[in-house]
């Protein structure tokens, strides 16, 4: 339908195709459309692809890297791979965090900011996190720092969320003024915020729901906050 409606309008094929996380767009009918509206095809064409197609792929976790390269060279497609190793968007203390969570070992833009440690609250119930959660708005607030720069993430939606019982400060899942920013990880997957509070954190069993974590922890730039179910805090070294 895609393909008939882009013939319907008479598009001309681009003569460029950039798209980032493209992860997330890494499947055969998606490629076949790529293929279809691209000047000399996937095979020929100019095209840039930036994905991470381990940690990041929260839409199609049953494909890695392997998976998405053997689909491209199905369309005998001639590219360079380039790896990019360095990280330019977390604080030192961030990804020091994150490696010590992943096993991994990240390559960082050495500069003046080492940033706040990582902060992680345990909780029981859903009012204990709640109330962590207030704790660490009204201290945030109280530092000066804008209800715009601090965001909340969950794997879950905002109705099922311990953020949608909070009165501290005005919740919106809308980026507005005098609001702090509520948002699923994967709706924020690719952006960034100075302050990332991360919560309803309670279940880290398998490799999916580590991905989400991974994508979570790394949209912060300069602090990171963790609210963690009692178990599952373990596995962050709480």
């Amino acid at each position: 339908a895609f393909m008939e409606a882009f013939l319907e309008l008479e598009f001309p094929q681009f003569s460029y195709l950039i798209i980032d996380e493209a992860q997330d767009l890494m499947i055969p009918r998606y490629l076949e459309a790529m293929d279809f509206i691209l000047d000399g095809g996937i095979q020929n064409g100019n095209w840039y692809f930036f994905m991470d197609a381990e940690r990041q792929n929260l839409f199609h976790n049953d494909k890695n890297e392997e998976d998405v390269l053997q689909m491209l060279q199905q369309y005998n497609a001639h590219y360079t791979q380039c790896r990019l190793k360095d990280n330019c968007r977390n604080s030192v203390a961030i990804i020091e965090k994150v490696d010590e969570i992943f096993g991994t070992e990240t390559r960082h833009k050495h500069n003046d900011e080492r940033g706040t440690d990582v902060v992680i609250k345990t909780y029981k119930k859903t009012a204990d996190q709640v109330s962590a959660l207030e704790t660490i708005l009204r201290m945030l607030l109280r530092e000066g720092i804008k209800s715009e720069q601090i965001v909340i993430l969950s794997p879950i939606r905002y109705s099922n969320s311990a953020s949608s019982l909070i009165t501290e400060c005005v919740v919106s899942e809308q980026p507005v003024n005098n609001a702090v920013f509520y948002s699923t990880i994967h709706g924020f997957k690719g952006l960034e915020s100075p302050v990332i509070i991360l919560t309803d954190i309670d279940n880290l069993t398998d490799d999916a729901r580590m991905n989400i974590l991974y994508v979570g922890m790394t949209r912060a730039k300069s602090a990171l906050y963790i609210l963690a179910q009692e178990k599952t805090a373990k596995q962050l070294g709480k």
